[in-house]
């Protein structure tokens, strides 16, 4: 499910609803320099993604620890992340969300995270129209 946040939610930093044990959960923006530390930690979480794809998947072992980290480590990892930007306690936040609550709330944690990263994008691509 896609949150549409108007130009209006965006300015005024209007909290984004999400779903969080079965109940509704407010994600307010965070200012920048809690972002920023916030933005620094997703990105330490992602550079270890390629890594685990060029893994040897022949080596039994070698696979097993891959699955590991992709299918427990990563999304442990991402789950402290959305917490932290939500600013709920770790241990209460995995008490009380589903994993498919987690995913949305991430997509929209990336949303007010990177706001700059569609005018970026399209700078970019502006750019290389010229």
């Amino acid at each position: 499910m896609t949150i549409q946040r108007t130009e209006d939610d965006i300015v005024t930093q209007a909290p984004v609803i999400v779903v969080l044990g079965g109940e509704s959960y407010e994600i307010k923006p965070l200012v920048i320099k809690l972002s920023r530390e916030w933005r620094r930690e997703f990105v330490k979480l992602v550079q270890d993604i390629p890594a685990l794809a060029n893994g040897d998947i022949e080596n039994t072992e070698q696979f097993g620890d891959i699955m590991t980290k992709l299918m427990v480590e990563l999304p442990d990892r991402t789950a402290k992340l959305v917490a932290q930007y939500c600013q709920i306690e770790f241990t209460k936040f995995e008490e009380m969300a589903t994993d498919a609550e987690i995913e949305v709330a991430f997509q929209e944690v990336v949303k007010l995270a990177f706001p700059l990263v569609t005018s970026l994008t399209g700078a970019v691509q502006m750019a290389r129209m010229m």
